[in-house]
């Protein structure tokens, strides 16, 4: 007889928005999400990105530094404007992928964004979100 099978359920860690200009490279990470037992909403417009936080805020967004139709700083900044003057702000965080040192200051800290240094691998975006994740619960 062979040795039982054990089922494991993983725990599902929330699902969060991709903004990723590079299509190889949000698909690494995306898939590196997905394995960390998150499900992602990935894209390359931060336009997209708005109108689908706008239905449903997600807890997270990755943002890279350079999309299709803004900079990843600008679609941070739209989104800290928005929530400010929102009564259902959702409790988000960030991470802003980026090879400019400089752009921490740019943005105005209104909600918590967590940079990572460029070149990213899938795995290095997944490990700081999953960190995120921990810190906060």
């Amino acid at each position: 007889m062979g040795s039982p099978v054990t089922l494991v359920r993983s725990e599902h860690r929330g699902t969060l928005v991709l903004v990723w200009r590079n299509g190889a490279q949000r698909a690494a990470i995306s898939a590196s999400l997905k394995a960390a037992n998150f499900s992602v909403l990935d894209t390359d417009s931060g336009n997209q990105a708005l109108d689908w936080l706008e239905i449903d805020p997600s807890p997270f967004i990755v943002v890279d530094e350079t999309l299709a139709d803004m900079s990843g700083v600008h679609l941070v900044k739209l989104l800290e404007t928005i929530w400010a003057y929102s009564a259902q702000r959702p409790d988000c965080r960030i991470v802003l992928a980026s090879s400019n040192e400089s752009t921490d200051a740019e943005i105005s800290g209104t909600v918590p964004t967590h940079p990572i240094s460029k070149p990213a691998s899938g795995a290095d975006v997944a490990a700081t979100v999953s960190e995120i994740t921990n810190a906060c619960l």
